[in-house]
């Protein structure tokens, strides 16, 4: 029974190992391949088989491989999740150091300098001789520089932007403001201008009736003035003609 057991473990162990070497010679050829395709240029069949490399043979290798077709196509941000995979599977420092070289590379692409200097410094860390490296974080330094610059210009003409809209608002506030109070000043002008003229209409009415009184009392009080007169003069011409008949009837 127990040589059975080992027999039946022994026969594991050979499927295994032989399902093991298959895969590996299948990732080699996948290996080979994509190759040939990446130095053809041909980065999107490459990436295919980087793939296919990595599902039967997933190592570092593969990873920063295929991280290397997604970085040629532009694919920055998938490039970098490769990366960081083969960082963290690797257990070699310049393998270490060459992902996390590229790893920079790829933020430095999505303009994330401050990611991209930190991979650069990691990588010098394990390769302190990397000059190319040092460029690449001297570069990422100035243009993270030049970055809070324009954030900074662009803050400050958001600022400026929103005092002039503010000040544009309060401008037509104020227009609004005064249009209420010129058409209430007018309105109220026209007021006092309608009743300044109805006034008017009803004071030459009263001085006209008071000027029409007044000559009909005149006139009446001339009337009565001669008709005085009158009975004054009669009465004088008829005292006269009575002096004067009692004279010739005396004489």
């Amino acid at each position: 029974m127990e040589r059975k057991e080992k027999i039946i473990s022994l026969i594991f162990i050979l499927c295994y190992s032989f399902n093991l070497l298959g895969q590996n010679q299948n990732a080699a050829k996948y290996e080979r391949k994509a190759d040939q395709l990446y130095k053809d240029s041909n980065f999107v069949d490459a990436e295919e088989y980087y793939r296919k490399a990595n599902e039967n043979n997933p190592v570092p290798k593969n990873q920063y491989n295929l991280g290397n077709s997604l970085y040629q196509q532009g694919r920055a941000k998938e490039a970098a999740d490769a990366y960081e995979k083969s960082i963290q599977s690797s257990n070699n420092p310049r393998e270490k150091s060459m992902s996390l070289y590229n790893l920079g590379n790829s933020y430095f692409a999505q303009q994330n300098f401050e990611k991209s200097m930190q991979s650069y410094k990691e990588a010098l860390k394990l390769n302190p001789h990397d000059v190319v490296a040092k460029k690449n974080l001297a570069l990422a330094q100035k243009m993270q520089q030049k970055q809070q610059e324009q954030q900074q210009q662009q803050d400050k003409n958001q600022e400026n932007k929103q005092q002039d809209q503010q000040q544009e608002q309060n401008k037509e506030q104020q227009k609004k403001q005064d249009q209420q109070q010129d058409d209430q000043d007018k309105k109220q002008e026209n007021q006092q201008k309608n009743q300044q003229d109805q006034q008017q209409q009803e004071e030459p009415k009263e001085g006209q009736e008071s000027q029409d009184k007044m000559n009909k009392d005149q006139a009446e009080q001339l009337l009565k003035m001669v008709e005085e007169q009158d009975r004054k003069a009669r009465e004088k011409m008829n005292n006269k003609k009575t002096k004067k008949s009692s004279r010739q009837k005396d004489w």
